[in-house]
This record gives C-alpha cells, sequence and structure tokens, in this order.
C-alpha cells in the first residue's frame, strides 16, 4: 500500500472497552502484503495510532494484581499465615484438654478453613498478546486471548464456580469429577467420621462393626479430597511457562481459596489417620493363619523379602520415569486464537505455537515451583511445591521404604511372631504414610485436568494428557500391590503386629 493510506488505514485501528484491540478485514488484506515497508517506514505513525498499554513481566506487581483482579501477594501471605496458625492454635487447644481430644478439635478447624475454600477464589490467570511496536498495523496493541463467558479478561474461578461452568460448557465429566472430589468426598468423610464416634462405644455388635468400618472408610477416601489442588499447582506451572516476553504475557495467582483448601485437605487427613479405631467385635480369640495369608503365604513367609525387593525394584524403574516424563502439555492454537480475535489474515506472519509448547513433569513442576518461591516469597508456591514434592513424591518414596524393611523383616526372623515389635512399628508408620502420599492423587488430579481442559479449548488453549501419566500410574498400582502384599504376609507370620499396627495406624 502507498505510504499516503496507510495513517489512514491505521486509523481503523479500534480499541473497545473491554481492551480487546481488532482490524478490519480491509486493513489485514493489506497489511500483511507490505509488512516490510511498513515496519520501515511507517512504524512511527502507526505506533502513534496504537498506544502500548506496556507488558507485565512479573505476577508480583501491582499491574498484576489489578489486572488479574487478585488478592495482592502479601495479603495471600498474611492470609496464609492467619489461617495456619488458627488450625494450630485450636490443635493445641484442645490437645490442651488431654487425651486425643486433639483429633476433633483439628477436624473442626479444618472444616471451618473448608467453607472459604470453597467459596474463595482458588486460581487467576490473564493471557495476552503484546504486540511489539516495531510491526506494523497492529504493533504496540494488546490482545486479550482469555475471554471467560464470552467476556474478555481474565479468568478467575473458585471451586464453586468452576462446577456449572463446566456443566454448561459441555465439559460435565470435569464438572462431575470436582463435584466429586471437592463437595462429596469431604461430606462423606463427616458423615462416617460421626456415624463412627456415635456407635463407638454401642451395646450392639452390628452397631460398633458398622462404626469401625464408617473410620476406615474415612481414612481410605480422605486424602481423595485434594485432586483438584494438585491440578491447579500443575496448571499454573504449565500458565507461567507460557510467557514469553515481549510477545506473549501470561500472569496468574493462587489465590486465597487454594490457600484454605490445601489447608483443610492436609489436615483433615493427619486428623482422621489419627481416629483410633473401635474394637472389633468379630475378632477371634486365635489368629486365623489360613485366612489371613493369601498367595500361599503361610508356606513361603520366607520368600516376602525377595518379593518385596522384586516390587521395590519394579516401582522404582515406574516412579522415576513417571516423575520425569511430562504428565501434562499446553500449547497455543495460533489459527483459532487469531481467529477469535478477528485477526485471521495474520496467521502466516504470527505462529504463536513455535514459540509457545509447554509440557511439565512432576520432577520439573516440584524444582521450578520451588525456586519460584525462594525468588518471590509467595507461600502459596511453597504449599504447592510441599505438595507435589513432599505429599506427593517423597512420601510415596518414604512408604516403599517402610514396606521394604517390614517385607524383609518378616522375611529374616527366625520364628514366626519373633518380630512383633519391630513388625508392628514398621507396618503402622506405612499404614499413616501411605494414606498421606498423594501421587495416586496427583495422578487423578492430571486427568481432572484434562477433562475439564475443554472449556479452554475454544480460547485456543490446548491442554493433553501425555505418556509420563502411565508411568506415574503403573508405579502407583506396584505401590499398592506391595503394601496388602507385606501386610498379608505380616499378618500371618506376625499377626499380632500386623493387627496391632492396623489398629493404631
Amino acid at each position: 500500500p502507498s505510504g499516503s493510506d496507510l495513517p489512514r488505514r491505521a486509523a481503523s485501528l479500534q480499541r473497545t472497552g473491554d481492551h480487546r484491540a481488532r482490524l478490519s478485514p480491509d486493513v489485514l488484506e493489506h497489511s500483511v502484503g507490505g509488512f516490510l515497508v511498513v515496519a520501515i517506514n511507517q512504524s512511527t505513525e502507526l505506533s502513534a495510532e496504537a498506544p502500548s498499554l506496556g507488558f507485565i513481566n512479573s505476577n508480583t506487581l501491582p499491574e498484576a494484581t489489578a489486572l488479574l483482579m487478585s488478592t495482592d501477594p502479601g495479603t495471600i501471605n498474611a492470609i496464609f499465615c492467619a489461617i495456619l496458625a488458627g488450625v494450630v492454635i485450636i490443635t493445641a487447644l484442645g490437645c490442651a484438654m488431654g487425651g486425643k481430644n486433639w483429633v476433633p478439635a483439628m477436624v473442626m478447624a479444618s472444616y471451618a478453613v473448608l467453607i472459604p475454600g470453597l467459596f474463595s477464589k482458588d486460581f487467576s490467570f490473564n493471557i495476552a498478546v503484546v504486540f511489539p511496536k516495531a510491526i506494523p498495523i497492529v504493533g504496540g496493541t494488546r490482545y486479550q486471548i482469555t475471554c471467560p463467558r464470552h467476556h474478555p479478561g481474565p479468568i478467575r474461578e473458585s471451586t464453586r464456580s468452576v462446577v456449572p461452568l463446566l456443566w454448561d460448557t459441555g465439559s460435565r465429566s470435569g464438572a462431575v469429577l470436582i463435584f466429586t472430589f471437592a463437595f462429596a468426598v469431604p461430606v462423606a468423610k463427616l458423615v462416617l467420621l460421626a456415624i463412627g464416634e456415635l456407635w463407638r462405644h454401642s451395646p450392639e455388635p452390628w452397631k460398633v462393626r458398622a462404626a469401625r468400618r464408617s473410620i476406615l472408610s474415612v481414612q481410605v477416601v480422605s486424602k481423595w479430597a485434594s485432586p483438584d489442588m494438585f491440578a491447579f499447582a500443575l496448571l499454573y506451572y504449565l500458565l507461567r511457562s507460557l510467557s514469553v516476553p515481549p510477545l506473549l504475557e501470561s500472569l496468574q495467582v493462587l489465590d486465597v481459596g487454594f490457600t484454605c483448601y490445601n489447608i483443610f485437605c492436609v489436615s483433615s487427613v493427619v486428623s482422621t489417620m489419627s481416629v483410633t479405631l473401635p474394637a472389633d467385635p468379630d475378632e477371634p480369640t486365635s489368629p486365623n493363619r489360613s485366612s489371613a495369608g493369601w498367595l500361599g503365604l503361610q508356606r513361603a513367609y520366607t520368600l516376602v523379602g525377595p518379593c518385596a525387593v522384586a516390587l521395590s525394584l519394579t516401582w522404582g524403574f515406574f516412579f522415576a520415569r513417571g516423575i520425569t516424563s511430562p504428565v501434562l502439555s499446553m500449547y497455543l492454537d495460533t489459527d483459532t486464537i487469531l481467529q477469535e480475535l478477528g485477526l485471521a489474515s495474520l496467521s502466516s506472519v504470527i505462529d504463536i505455537k513455535a514459540l509457545v509448547n509447554s509440557d511439565v513433569s512432576l520432577w520439573k513442576a516440584t524444582s521450578t515451583l520451588w525456586s519460584w518461591f525462594l525468588a518471590s516469597g509467595e507461600l502459596n508456591l511453597l504449599l504447592a511445591s510441599t505438595m507435589l514434592g513432599g505429599l506427593g513424591l517423597a512420601a510415596t518414596v518414604l512408604d516403599m521404604a517402610l514396606l521394604l524393611a517390614a517385607g524383609l523383616t518378616v522375611s529374616l526372623q527366625a520364628t514366626p511372631n519373633s518380630g512383633d515389635g519391630l513388625v508392628s512399628a514398621l507396618l503402622k508408620a506405612s499404614h499413616f504414610v501411605k494414606h498421606l502420599a498423594m501421587l495416586d492423587v496427583c495422578a487423578t488430579g492430571v486427568v481432572v485436568v484434562s477433562y475439564a481442559a475443554g472449556i479452554y479449548r475454544e480460547q485456543g488453549m490446548m491442554i493433553q494428557i501425555q505418556y509420563g501419566i502411565l508411568y506415574v500410574i503403573a508405579s502407583e498400582l506396584v505401590h499398592n500391590l506391595a503394601f496388602y502384599y507385606v501386610m498379608s504376609a505380616a499378618a500371618f507370620s506376625s499377626p499380632k503386629g500386623a493387627k496391632r499396627a492396623s489398629d493404631e495406624g
């Protein structure tokens, strides 16, 4: 196009109140063909027509907080400390009352934290393309990519609000999963705990039996309220990794809801795992070895050690591959984004996908979140790193080490029952750590992300499961096999120790 026509065509660049810039088809048709000419001859005039909003390169800047409409990081840290201190103080008051009164005190404190956890914002993020001023026509202009409910701006969701959003946008599997984990599981835990405590001392054996099974069920399902929080941690990593200054701006924050819900998850798991089981009314006067020993363990308990070693090595292979391989990936679809922005004619000039293609492994996410925490001091990043690295990875490794030690002890003891004390201690620790280890919950969180990703697809944000999740799932299958194998072996060779570990753990 001629130089005299360019200022008039640049004037057709419209900026609307919602910060979404658009170009008329007339401008696009001529600007792409004249890219070099425009860049050399008309950059000054065009940048004056489209003043830059500036590239925000840090999540902690006041501009980022304003754009995300979120709580500023300093306030989030203060709320984090206040909530954690409240849970500790209430638990300490229960402990001061004597006995195990700290357990119901911590349960009550955790559920008090759950309410704001469900209704406060968990996670907010904003993605925009900010064209450098050197690019003609569109230079210096911000184009909003995130567009929740067809309103350009940041995506800000609480656990409560994301369920109807997923349902309305067709991601009904994701809505059902999140509702189940975030709402149904906490309610079920509370109901089962109430039944367990109400019937604990009942004179009727069937009620005591129901109370025992209720508490056992709570201990099994307790950690399964947490998949959403692992999903948010991994999404935070992926979205922060999308940022490509000075073209692609990606801002995100883990908000107050993330703090509350994570503290609820951890404190409720610790407290429910510390609930003492009612006495078993069906307990026989002498151990029934034939029913306790499955897979022929009554004749071959000396092989438990070698089998535990074999299971540990198999688990180690899958675990190492799983945590170092990508489990999720995210990329931006250029064609979809430019079409949504009214810039489809620029698809041959701008290839965002070539710049942005982020994937995440559990190990990389843990270490990077930790480094981001050290750099910014955001306590929610410490919490996310602890959930992934501590409960997701380290607790799983510790439980496998305990199971291996218990298996070797069972195999090496001179006579049955000779290792009751040590076996009981190892199995008690394993029983507790197993229900605190959340690698299986983390894997479920990855699946939840894949089901919930449909709500972002129309905006050009593509999230996909990667092959690493298969190794993670395989490692957890072996982990569970090792747990029940060693428990069953101990029940035969050291029944008193195994029973005591089950009851006390």
